[in-house]
């Protein structure tokens, strides 16, 4: 319900909520929240409180149980865990509230982004708008201050080009990106030593084409060995525990870009990226199913075949070759599929034929001869 009834129903009024929340509601300002943020964690929190009685995890696990039963979808909750940890870091509540565990998404409840939304998301300058001058004429000035803005740009970019969740890419420190081996150390950040945290490390490759970029914000920013690439604007909260930016911080960098990009689809969030890279590799030719699991780190195949239902290109291609669809294609982009279906085999990785094929403009050379017949 909405939550003008949802006061109604409860007997309670903003100004009885904001009473109740006064303390929690200046800490936000303080921050620097946006107002609509600000009105968002107290609404959710006062929500929670207000049903259970008390803001204990067993208390908060039944109310979202009994969310789940009526119907309420998954990121619905997640939009009220964020703001309980947001609350517990305030009130310096213990770690199973601080860092509440999320309820996966599905992937087919995420859309996934194209690669020029993609390209466009992360190279994004930063916005401009009018703004009178107290002369009376009118300017044009950033919106944001540039280097937070390229902070995000380089943020989105290691998501975007890894396949990295956004909580592995907040917690990098300078001693995480090796550029010797080309590749970013992912931390085990749940435990609380550094050689703990190395026991159960993942990698991920650096990409060629952000690596020189990556050097250049650590070296623009001079950050140390130990220092964090994404370190909180706000110096962490009273308690220390989160000197990184939050769940809360990449998602309103995320959808306010879209919102520039005039980008509207449903069910696109900054996990998005991720969803786009794992789907992008399933399409490309010469990536099988295992060299996607192991980029993108799952235990099991079970969870990287999850994606294969958001791939596309198969049925796309199949489309085109529909006969009343293929006379109105140009004859380019039918070579261009005849030369995909024969790559598709892979031939050239099986030492039982002689493989050659060659593009030459307008035509395709293709020759392919049995040495070998034993299988």
């Amino acid at each position: 319900m909405g939550f003008t009834k949802y006061n109604q129903k409860f007997g309670e009024n903003k100004s009885k909520r904001d009473e109740l929340l006064k303390d929690y509601k200046l800490h936000l300002q303080e921050k620097g929240e946006k107002p609509r943020t600000i009105d968002s964690h107290v609404k959710n929190v006062y929500r929670i409180i207000t049903h259970t009685g008390s803001f204990t995890k067993e208390e908060i696990d039944k109310y979202f149980s009994s969310l789940a039963e009526k119907g309420r979808k998954n990121s619905y909750i997640n939009d009220l865990i964020s703001s309980i940890r947001v609350y517990s870091r305030f009130k310096g509540y213990g770690e199973e509230l601080v860092h509440f565990k999320y309820r996966k998404e599905s992937p087919s409840n995420v859309s996934t982004l194209s690669d020029d939304e993609i390209e466009a998301l992360v190279n994004m300058p930063v916005p401009v708008v009018p703004q009178r001058h107290r002369s009376g004429k009118m300017m044009m000035r950033r919106s944001c201050p540039e280097s937070i803005w390229n902070t995000w740009s380089m943020f989105f970019k290691i998501m975007a080009f890894t396949g990295m969740r956004p909580g592995e890419v907040a917690f990098l420190r300078v001693r995480n990106v090796d550029f010797g081996r080309s590749v970013f150390v992912i931390e085990d950040t749940k435990t609380n030593t550094y050689l703990n945290r190395m026991k159960n490390f993942e990698l991920a490759p650096i990409p060629p084409n952000i690596e020189k970029e990556v050097k250049a914000f650590i070296d623009d920013r001079n950050l140390g060995v130990d220092d964090y690439l994404f370190p909180s604007r706000y110096g962490g909260n009273k308690d220390g525990i989160t000197p990184v930016v939050d769940n809360v911080d990449w998602y309103t960098a995320f959808h306010r870009r879209l919102k520039l990009l005039n980008i509207k689809r449903p069910g696109l969030r900054p996990y998005s990226l991720r969803h786009s890279f794992a789907t992008s590799l399933l399409e490309t030719e010469g990536v099988d199913i295992v060299d996607t699991m192991k980029l993108m780190r799952h235990k099991d195949i079970k969870t990287t075949l999850i994606y294969e239902h958001l791939t596309t290109k198969d049925l796309i291609n199949t489309v085109k070759k529909l006969p009343l669809v293929r006379k109105g294609s140009d004859p380019k982009n039918i070579l261009k599929l005849l030369i995909t279906a024969i790559r598709s085999f892979q031939i050239d990785r099986d030492d039982r034929f002689e493989f050659s094929i060659e593009e030459k403009g307008d035509s395709v050379d293709f020759h392919a001869k049995i040495v070998r017949s034993e299988v």
